[in-house]
């Protein structure tokens, strides 16, 4: 079945943001073309663009699908997913899923940790923001002062798990208070309707 501009475009940017040139590639549209899709996609709040200053040359947009629209994507993989925690937690045999999320986090542990192996407090930050990236939760670092960071995740791969299982969140938390050895306390969570996962990230004295 042929997809719709429109649905292209929103897969397009379901991985990421995007200029308004790579819209139009992705589409195989022209940048006119694209810029009356997108504005259609804005009125009805599905996309929103923020203005970016170039190093070089004039300020450019970068388009992105908005928060309630990330959360009203479904396909028959969530939704036989969604089904399956619901079914195992009914049953009594939510603790698969526990035994699961506990190896998920060692796993994790393990490959960040290797990745960050003799790394200074900035370079480990810089190298989680790479890994998510990779991961897809669309992250973002912004520095608050010099031993604080405010870390955002905005799209969440595990959110039908972390819906129903709420501790995957706390060891999303402490696997990157390990890895980082720092201090990461979570403020906001996608499962609480905030659309984007907040954590402040404080260095500790004692570590360099």
């Amino acid at each position: 079945m042929e997809q719709t501009t429109e649905t292209v475009i929103l897969l397009r940017l379901k991985s990421g943001s995007a200029s308004l040139g790579e819209i139009a590639g992705a589409a195989g549209i022209s940048k006119m073309a694209a810029l009356k899709h997108v504005r259609q996609l804005e009125e009805r709040g599905l996309v929103e663009r923020k203005t970016v200053k170039a190093k070089v040359g004039r300020p450019y947009y970068l388009f992105s699908i908005t928060d309630s629209a990330r959360s009203d994507f479904r396909n028959s993989d969530s939704a036989v997913l969604t089904a399956l925690l619901e079914y195992l937690k009914v049953t009594g045999n939510q603790g698969i899923v526990e035994d699961f999320l506990k190896v998920r986090y060692e796993e994790y542990r393990q490959r960040y940790e290797s990745e960050m192996q003799q790394a200074d407090a900035d370079t480990r930050l810089k190298k989680l923001v790479a890994l998510r990236e990779k991961e897809d939760y669309m992250p973002e670092l912004h520095r608050i002062s010099e031993n604080t960071y405010e870390f955002l995740e905005k799209n969440c791969p595990i959110f039908k798990m972390a819906k129903n299982y709420p501790v995957s969140c706390s060891m999303e938390q402490r696997l990157f208070s390990n890895v980082l050895q720092m201090d990461v306390d979570a403020t906001h969570r996608q499962t609480d309707g905030t659309g984007t996962c907040r954590f402040l990230i404080r260095k500790r004295h004692s570590v360099q």
